[in-house]
């Protein structure tokens, strides 16, 4: 079973690609054809096209979690296919803000309404539970905040009745591919914590073996105490690659390749990786 991801967008690029802070991942495997997240605009139209991707046949998009820069293409991307299912958690569609130290709020939810994903022609699919694609493919659905060290980042905050209250992430989900080899986990920005992603996933499905973790690891303001436990942590399970990016930052980066060797790789638009 070959999956081929082609990274669409990310905040770095290869050559001729565009990059923005965002992710979007093209997954394809035995005829099927998924994007997971759109990144943040529709520059990912100029990658996509510069990658060869064909969008026909595209039935499924992902929405790991509700901000903007792993959206802001979903309306397009609809419209240009004529009709998907956007399979999301419900509190995807929640007033997501971050706050800074000087409690200076700035919105970084969805940008569209659901009204506004249906008028382009999108089949909602808002659920908490693991979501089944195919017999191999399926989300995560909500991720359990299991371990200690793994906490949601005190800067993101939701409105709730007109007060702004913590966004624990509840809507953040991983895409899920379980093939012959080992799981394949994408991960938007693990908010809920890439192990806790991880374990979530072996749970699941009961495939201990990690043949690859890509994505956004969200590690870019973490401390050096949680990254380090974070590299310690996947040290214990059977990882072969962790293609890292978007929000894994370059400090974390660093730390996680000092304790885990070359099976850390950096992604870029415009990369195509083969499993």
């Amino acid at each position: 079973m070959e999956v081929k991801l082609s990274i669409v967008m990310d905040n770095s690029a290869t050559n001729g690609f565009l990059a923005e802070w965002g992710l979007s991942i093209f997954v394809e495997t035995k005829g099927l054809k998924i994007l997971f997240d759109t990144g943040a605009s529709n520059k990912l139209f100029y990658n996509i096209n510069k990658l060869g991707i064909d969008l026909t046949g595209l039935k499924f998009i992902v929405l790991s979690h509700g901000h903007y820069d792993h959206s802001g293409g979903l309306l397009s991307v609809i419209e240009v296919v004529n009709s998907a299912y956007v399979i999301c958690h419900p509190a995807a569609f929640n007033n997501k803000c971050s706050q800074k130290e000087n409690f200076q709020k700035r919105d970084i939810g969805l940008p569209f309404t659901r009204e506004e994903v249906g008028n382009a022609g999108g089949i909602l699919i808002e659920c908490d539970t693991p979501y089944t694609i195919s017999e191999e493919i399926q989300t995560t659905g909500v991720i359990p905040l299991a371990n200690e060290f793994e906490i949601s980042d005190i800067n993101l905050v939701e409105k709730f009745n007109g007060k702004y209250i913590k966004d624990t992430m509840v809507d953040d989900l991983g895409l899920i591919v379980n093939t012959p080899s080992g799981l394949i986990v994408l991960s938007g920005c693990a908010h809920r914590g890439i192990i806790n992603t991880i374990n979530r996933s072996i749970d699941l499905t009961g495939q201990k073996t990690i043949k690859a973790v890509v994505g956004g690891l969200h590690l870019h303001n973490a401390t050096d105490d949680y990254i380090k436990n974070t590299a310690d942590a996947l040290s214990k399970i059977d990882i072969r690659t962790i293609y890292a990016g978007h929000c894994t930052g370059s400090r974390a980066f660093d730390i996680l390749s000092k304790k885990l060797g070359d099976i850390v790789v950096p992604i870029a638009s415009g990369m195509n990786i083969y499993l």
